[in-house]
């Protein structure tokens, strides 16, 4: 299942609409930007590829921007940010050099 289908589902979200689907998916890609730009992680090419931690972040963000209800985007927001703030650690603190897949 694509990111984008993902987060839909994450959003309770069941449309067709045009719209909805530009905006949810330009929020993912603002997401991906925040993340490799503020947390230094490397995001692989193919969505499927990216670790659990990484997906849920950016659905995350995505319904801290798009959800309407106040409260739960403030709640959205302080859990992306934690979860940034621990992809960030991790990627400064993570040597992968000279690692070999048996």
């Amino acid at each position: 299942m694509a990111l984008l289908d993902r987060t839909m589902v994450m959003l309770r979200t069941v449309t067709e609409d045009a719209g909805i689907v530009q905006q949810i998916s330009e929020l993912i890609e603002a997401a991906k930007a925040d993340l490799t730009t503020t947390a230094d992680v490397v995001l692989p090419d193919d969505e499927d590829d990216y670790p659990a931690n990484v997906s849920i972040a950016i659905q995350t963000y995505v319904a801290a921007h798009f959800d309407g209800d106040l409260d739960k985007r403030k709640k959205f927001q302080d859990a992306y940010d934690d979860m940034k703030t621990q992809l960030r650690v991790s990627s400064a603190t993570t040597d992968y050099t000279g690692y070999e897949e048996e």
